[in-house]
């Protein structure tokens, strides 16, 4: 069934449906259940987006839900009266203005429904009841930016609505509904439970909407189609994998302020699968199963868990991915949304990247300003996944995109499980020789600053707030030390941190290291680049370049090959492919760690 037509199935069954007033306590308790809560749930994720006034009165209402009648009729009745006149206000300004639903009206009507159901007062023959459904119908029907939250917002209130009675003249309509959100699903997630990429921004948001519903239809005994169960079940895992330390996702335009631990107990049942218990479990500081069914205790240790339950997922389907060394809080992560989801506008290829640790330290659009020959080289078309390597050890992605000028560009970013450290590099190649100016801004998340040395180029990131270091940033195509003159530099402008280099030839590299350790960060560290030779000759950086760096007391190198390839050597390694990475231990053994033909 098409999405009009469940749509207006939806609202034919609204529209014949009555009910008694006689509201269904299944209800009630759901929405009872959500009280320790410390954000009204219609807010989670969602503050960016409303004004003081929407949260302030959402936050009232929220804070009367648990009012019972009999205790305090007054202040329940007048608290019911004032909700059915917001309702009535909303509904009369869809008959002055077109029938369209912004989204403060949409979270006032859904924080409506949540209060009156609380307060035991919802019921579809009462004039608010058809007022709320009538929101709900335009909610359904919304094609804003928002969109999908709002149809979203739509299913939940119209599934509250016909859930609130017991009377099962409503089973029609709930079956409507619940068919609506299965077709919701199924077709912005893929098999793994992976949002389609217009998503990640308002993930929170979202992931609270869909739970709830899901928590509406479990108390009704409303079964859900067994293949979109199964991708539900795993949108719970894709979530944890997004979780930083503070609450919020990694994805998400919010602060942990938008969502607390019920919410995470509330997204965390619609799964049944132990293994997500064990992840909750050693991800929640309180040590408890966070309402899963085979949530128990357990000595399995985060790294343990690690070999039994990839930490990491990436998606061509959404053109995005999240790697993340462990399942613990800190653990440093970086995800991409590389998609062209904004093709209607001038940002149509995006590069967005967020880099976490603890907290987010990187996150904004990353597409480079290249120039060639003085003129500006765009990106042609999208990026794809050329490459893709996972072990025990590190996760490596790379994806290259064609450029308007002719040749390409080539990211790759390589993720350290062990060592917990981001190589992160671009590559530009040409087909014919010419003059490359390359520029990159990385945007600092809000609360993190930069602060440099005096004498050498690395950068370190802070996070103000704690006045601690974060990470640190070596840019390795730049000479450490800044005495020595290069036509180069990695500095702060404008919240962001910006690399630029230039270069004559085919080709550039351009590579920074991100040391996502912050107790080593302060410690000894070194780069260089390293000769690299074919037939005993050393070639141009254009054609190929090596690099060695050293954190603490350990030291990694590695091989890029760009505008050919050959037989090559560099520090006493001998290398025919693409890209290669090595550990060097202090014993002089050599490890390799990636070899990509």
């Amino acid at each position: 069934m098409s999405a009009d037509a469940t749509h207006d199935s939806i609202r034919k069954s609204m529209t014949a449906q009555a009910e008694k007033p006689d509201q269904n306590p299944a209800i009630r308790n759901f929405v009872l259940a959500s009280a320790d809560s410390i954000v009204p749930p219609a807010l989670w994720g969602l503050k960016h987006a409303l004004n003081d006034q929407t949260v302030k009165r959402v936050t009232h209402w929220f804070d009367i839900q648990s009012i019972e009648i009999g205790q305090n009729e007054k202040l329940a009745e007048d608290a019911v009266s004032e909700i059915s006149d917001e309702v009535a206000e909303l509904t009369k300004q869809l008959e002055t203005n077109k029938p369209v639903l912004q989204l403060q009206d949409a979270v006032i009507a859904l924080s409506a429904t949540h209060a009156l159901a609380a307060l035991g007062q919802l019921n579809l023959c009462a004039d608010s009841g058809k007022q709320l459904l009538q929101l709900a119908e335009v909610a359904l029907d919304s094609e804003s930016i928002d969109g999908l939250l709002m149809q979203s917002f739509g299913l939940e209130i119209g599934l509250l609505l016909a859930c609130s009675s017991r009377d099962k003249s409503q089973l029609e309509l709930q079956q409507d509904l619940a068919e609506n959100f299965e077709a919701v699903v199924e077709e912005n997630l893929d098999a793994d439970g992976w949002p389609e990429s217009r998503l990640l921004e308002q993930l929170a948001s979202l992931v609270g909407c869909w739970s709830r519903i899901f928590a509406v239809l479990q108390a009704r005994e409303i079964e859900i189609d067994g293949s979109v169960r199964l991708q539900l079940e795993w949108f719970v895992r894709q979530c944890l994998r997004m979780k930083l330390n503070c609450g919020s996702m990694i994805f998400d335009r919010e602060s942990e302020l938008s969502v607390d631990d019920c919410f995470w107990k509330t997204v965390a049942s619609m799964s049944n699968d132990p293994d997500d218990a064990v992840i909750v479990q050693l991800m929640n500081k309180s040590r408890h199963s966070a309402g899963l069914q085979h949530g128990k205790k357990t000595k399995l240790k985060p790294a343990m868990l690690n070999k039994l339950v990839d930490p990491y997922n990436v998606s061509e389907w959404a053109s995005s991915f999240l790697l993340r060394s462990t399942w613990r809080n800190k653990s440093p992560r970086v995800a991409v949304d590389f998609s062209d989801r904004h093709a209607a506008t001038n940002d149509a290829t995006r590069c967005f990247t967020e880099i976490a640790r603890s907290v987010k330290l990187i996150s904004g659009q990353t597409i480079p300003e290249i120039q060639v020959g003085g003129e500006l080289a765009t990106i042609d078309g999208s990026f794809e996944v050329v490459c893709e390597v996972h072990d025990n050890d590190l996760d490596y992605i790379e994806v290259q995109a064609e450029l308007s000028t002719g040749g390409r560009l080539n990211r790759q970013w390589l993720l350290s499980r062990t060592d917990k450290f981001l190589l992160l590099a671009d590559s530009v190649v040409l087909s014919t020789e010419d003059d490359i100016e390359y520029r990159c801004s990385w945007p600092l998340a809000p609360g993190v600053a930069t602060m440099s040395e005096t004498e050498t180029r690395e950068v370190y990131l802070q996070d103000i707030s704690l006045k601690k270091i974060q990470a640190l940033v070596l840019p390795l195509a730049l000479p450490e030390w800044k005495a020595e003159r290069f036509d180069g530099s990695l500095q702060t402008d404008s919240d962001s941190l910006v690399l630029n280099q230039k270069s004559s030839g085919q080709a550039l590299f351009a590579p920074l290291v991100f040391d996502l350790k912050p107790n080593r960060s302060k410690k000894k560290r070194t780069w260089r680049a390293l000769t690299v030779a074919e037939d005993r000759k050393a070639i141009g950086s254009d054609q190929g370049v090596a690099y060695r760096f050293q954190l603490n007391n350990r030291q990694w190198f590695f091989y890029r090959a760009l505008a050919s390839t050959g037989n090559r050597t560099f520090l006493g390694q001998n290398v025919v492919s693409e890209f290669a990475f090595y550990r060097f231990h202090s014993s002089g053994k050599v490890t390799s760690l990636i070899n990509v033909e």
